[in-house]
C-alpha cells in the first residue's frame, strides 16, 4: 500500500510539475520557477487540501536531486580550480560572512532580539543557496564563465562556513562552554575531513577509475561513479557533514581523471530527474497563512538578502582583486538564500535562539529569492553596466590603483618564485592528517573488538599493526618539519647575524630536530595507545616490542616512506593539474579500436626531468608518441622534439595498447631508478 501511494505521489508530482513547466516555457520563464510553483500547488499548505500523501518520502528521495547537483558542480569545477580561486574565493566569503553577521546584528538589534539570535540571523543572511546557484548556472550555460567560477568557489567556502555555524548552533544548544570554543572545534574538524577525504579520494578514485575503464563500457563507468557519488555523501553524513560537501569533493576528484566527461555526460539525464523532485519538494515547505501573518518580517529578510548580499558580494570582491565588471557580477549572484538559511533558522528555533516563525519566514524569502535570482542573473550585464555608470569614477580609480598595487604583484612572486615553505608546510598537514585518520580508524576498530573474548591479544596486535603503518608517516613529519625549522633558522641567521652563519651547523641542527621529532610523535603514538590496550597488557612489553620491531624494520620503513612520497607527488599532482577535457576528445576522436591512451606524472626524482624528448626517443623505444605536455595549468599540443620536459610535467601518450604498455614499462623504469645503498643519504638532502 505504501508503494502504491509513492507511486500516486511521484505521478502527482511530475504531471504538474510538466503543466507548469509547459506554461512556463510558453512564457519563457525559467524552469526553477516552474519547478517551484508546482509545489507550493502540491504542497500540504495550499487549500483546500495536499495532492501529496507521504511528504516524508518525497522529501528523502528529493535528497537524490541534492546529490547529483553538486557531484555535477565538483565535475564541473574541478580541485584545480578551487585551488586558483582558494585565496581569493576564501577572502570574499570572509568578507561576505563578516558582513552578513555585521547586518544581522543590527537587524537583530532592531527587532528587539538576544545577541545569539541576532548572530544566527546575520547566519542566515550570510549562506548562499548552492543548490540554487548551480541550477541556475547551468540552465542558463555559463559555468564555464569567469565569474562563474569566481561564484562557485565562493560558494563551497559558504558551504563549509555553513558547517561551522550549524555546528556552533549545536554547540549552543549542547550549553558548550563558548561560541568562540564552538566555532573553533568546528573549523578544525571541517579542515581534517576535508583534508582527509581529498587525499585518500586522490589515492584510490583513480585507480579504482582506471581498473573500471578497461572494460570501455560507458554503463560501467557511469554505475562506478554513482556509488562513489553516494559513497561521498555517506561519508559526510556519517560526520555530520553536509551532503552536499561530500557529493560535491567526490565531484571534484572524479573531475581529475579523464573520465569525467564521459561520466558527466551519463549523469546529466539523472540530474535533471531528480533536481526536479529536489525543487518541488523545496515549495512544498511554502505555508502561505505564515507567510501572510509575518510579511513584515519577509520582506526585511528579502530586502537584507539582495541589498545586503550585493553590497558585501561587490565589496569583498574587489577587496579579493577582481575586476570591478567581474566584482559586480559576483556581487549580484550571490544575492540570494537556499537551503542551508532554512535548515539554520529549523536548528535556531529547535534551540530557543530565534521565535519559531522565523523558519516559515525564512522558507518563504528564500523562495522569493530564488524567483528573483533567475531573472537577475539573466540581465546581468544591463545591471552591471547601470550599477558602474552610476559608480563615482574616483572608486573605480581607487579600485583599480589597489589592485594594481596588491594583487598582481603577489600573482608575479607566485608564479616566479613559488615559496618551498608552503610545500613543506602542505606535505606536512597532509600527513599529519592521514595519521590522525589512521588513530582514529584504530580506535574505531579497537571498540569494535571490545566484546570479543581474546581482546587482549586483539589489542596489542592492532596497535602494534598501527604503529609500524604511522611509523613511514612520522618519519615523513619529521623530516619536514626539520626542514621548516632548518629554513627558518637559516634565514634567522642570515637576516638577524650575518657574522654567525659560519658557526650554524646546518647538519647538527637538522639531525637533531629529525631525532627530537621522531622521538616525540614516537611518545605520543605510545602514550595515545595505552588509553586503548586492556589493563592486563604490560605497556613497557608493548613499548619494547614495537621498538625493537622498528629497529629490525628500519629500512622496510624508510622505503615505505620513500613509497609514500611518491604517492604524494601523484595526489599533489592530481590535486594541482586542471582536467585536460581536450586530451579525452584526441582520445575519442583519433583511437580506433586497436588504439589506446596513456598518462604519466614527472616526479620531482624523475630521470625524465630536464631532458628533451629527442633525448628520450620515446617513441623509438615504445612506439607511442607523446601528444600533449599538460604544465602549470597549460596544454602542450604536438610538442616538438627539443621540448625539455620538467618536473610535475603530465605527459600524454598514444599508441595502441601493446605500445602504451611498453611506453607505462619504460616510464616507471625512469620514475623509479635503482635505489642508493645509503638510504640515509637523503635525509640530509633539502
Amino acid at each position: 500500500m505504501h508503494t502504491s501511494f509513492l507511486l500516486k505521489d511521484l505521478a502527482v508530482i511530475m504531471t504538474i510539475a510538466a503543466g507548469v513547466m509547459y506554461i512556463c516555457f510558453r512564457l519563457r520563464q525559467p524552469a526553477i520557477i516552474g519547478y517551484l510553483l508546482a509545489g507550493l500547488i502540491i504542497g500540504p499548505h495550499t487549500p483546500p487540501f495536499s495532492l501529496v500523501s507521504d511528504t516524508e518520502s518525497i522529501r528523502s528521495i528529493s535528497e537524490l536531486g541534492l546529490v547529483f547537483l553538486m557531484f555535477s558542480l565538483g565535475l564541473e569545477f574541478s580541485l584545480p580550480r578551487l585551488r586558483k580561486a582558494g585565496l581569493q574565493a576564501a577572502m570574499t566569503a570572509a568578507v561576505v560572512v563578516g558582513g552578513m553577521l555585521l547586518t544581522g546584528l543590527v537587524a537583530g538589534e532592531f527587532l528587539g532580539w538576544t545577541l545569539p539570535g541576532s548572530l544566527l540571523l546575520g547566519g542566515i543572511l550570510a549562506i548562499s543557496g548552492s543548490t540554487i546557484i548551480a541550477k541556475v548556472f547551468f540552465d542558463l550555460h555559463i559555468t564555464q564563465e569567469p565569474f562563474a567560477r569566481a561564484v562557485f568557489g565562493l560558494m563551497i567556502c559558504d558551504d563549509v562556513a555553513a558547517m561551522i555555524m550549524l555546528s556552533v548552533v549545536s554547540g549552543f544548544t549542547a550549553q558548550s562552554a563558548s561560541i568562540a570554543a564552538a566555532t573553533s572545534l568546528a573549523l578544525i574538524k571541517i579542515t581534517f575531513f576535508i583534508l582527509l577525504f581529498l587525499t585518500l579520494g586522490l589515492l584510490f578514485v583513480p585507480r579504482i577509475l582506471d581498473k573500471i575503464a578497461a572494460f570501455k563500457n560507458t554503463e560501467l563507468t557511469g554505475i562506478a561513479a554513482l556509488g562513489l557519488c553516494f559513497a561521498g555523501a555517506y561519508t559526510a553524513a556519517s560526520f555530520n557533514f553536509s551532503i552536499a560537501l561530500g557529493t560535491f569533493l567526490m565531484g571534484a576528484i572524479v573531475a581529475a581523471t579523464p573520465y569525467s566527461e564521459e561520466i558527466e555526460k551519463w549523469t546529466a539525464p539523472l540530474r535533471d530527474m531528480f533536481s526536479a523532485l529536489f525543487f518541488v519538494s523545496a515549495g512544498m515547505l511554502v505555508d502561505p497563512r505564515s507567510v501572510a501573518e509575518h510579511w513584515p518580517a519577509m520582506l526585511l529578510i528579502l530586502v537584507l538578502v539582495i541589498a545586503g548580499r550585493a553590497f558585501w558580494g561587490i565589496t569583498a570582491s574587489l577587496l579579493a582583486g577582481h575586476e570591478p565588471r567581474m566584482s559586480v557580477k559576483i556581487g549580484l549572484s550571490s544575492a540570494q538564500i537556499g537551503e542551508f538559511s532554512f535548515i539554520l533558522a529549523a536548528a535556531g528555533a529547535a534551540a530557543g535562539i530565534v521565535p519559531d516563525w522565523l523558519y516559515g519566514t525564512t522558507v518563504a524569502s528564500a523562495m522569493l529569492t530564488i524567483f528573483i535570482f533567475p531573472y537577475l542573473m539573466r540581465n546581468l550585464d544591463l545591471m552591471e553596466n547601470t550599477l558602474l555608470s552610476k559608480t563615482p569614477k574616483v572608486l573605480l580609480e581607487l579600485a583599480a590603483k589597489y589592485r594594481a598595487a596588491v594583487w598582481p604583484h603577489a600573482a608575479r612572486q607566485t608564479a616566479e618564485r613559488p615559496p618551498i615553505f608552503s610545500k613543506y608546510l602542505l606535505r606536512l598537514v597532509v600527513y599529519v592528517t592521514v595519521a590522525t585518520g589512521l588513530l582514529y580508524a584504530a580506535g574505531s576498530v579497537s571498540v569494535f573488538i571490545a566484546f570479543t573474548d581474546n581482546r587482549q591479544t586483539f589489542d596489542s596486535g592492532l596497535w602494534l599493526l598501527t604503529g609500524l603503518a604511522l611509523m613511514p608517516l612520522f618519519l615523513a613529519v619529521a623530516r619536514y618539519i626539520s626542514h621548516i625549522i632548518l629554513l627558518t633558522g637559516t634565514i634567522a641567521v642570515t637576516r638577524l647575524a650575518p657574522r654567525a652563519g659560519s658557526a650554524f651547523n646546518v647538519k647538527a641542527v637538522y639531525t637533531a630536530s629529525n631525532i627530537f621529532c621522531l622521538a616525540l610523535l614516537g611518545a605520543a603514538f605510545l602514550t595515545h595507545a595505552a588509553t586503548w590496550l586492556e589493563e592486563g597488557t604490560p605497556f613497557f612489553i608493548f613499548t619494547g616490542v614495537f621498538l625493537i620491531i622498528c629497529l629490525l624494520m628500519r629500512r622496510q620503513l624508510l622505503a615505505m616512506m620513500d613509497y609514500a612520497e611518491q604517492l604524494l607527488d601523484q595526489i599533489i599532482g592530481l590535486a594541482t593539474s586542471e582536467p585536460t577535457h581536450q586530451i579525452t576528445a584526441v582520445r575519442e576522436s583519433k583511437n580506433p579500436d586497436d588504439s589506446a591512451t596513456t598518462r604519466w606524472l614527472v616526479g620531482k626524482r624523475s630521470r625524465l626531468a630536464d631532458k628533451t624528448l629527442r633525448e628520450l626517443e620515446i617513441r623509438r623505444k615504445t612506439g607511442a608518441g607523446i601528444i600533449a605536455i599538460y604544465r602549470a595549468g597549460t596544454n602542450i599540443f604536438n610538442p616538438v622534439p627539443d621540448t625539455k620536459l620538467q618536473s610535475g610535467d603530465i605527459i600524454f601518450l598514444f599508441g595502441s595498447q601493446q605500445q602504451c604498455d611498453r611506453a607505462d614499462l619504460f616510464l616507471e623504469r625512469c620514475e623509479n631508478p635503482p635505489r642508493r645503498r645509503k638510504l640515509a643519504a637523503d635525509e640530509n638532502s633539502l
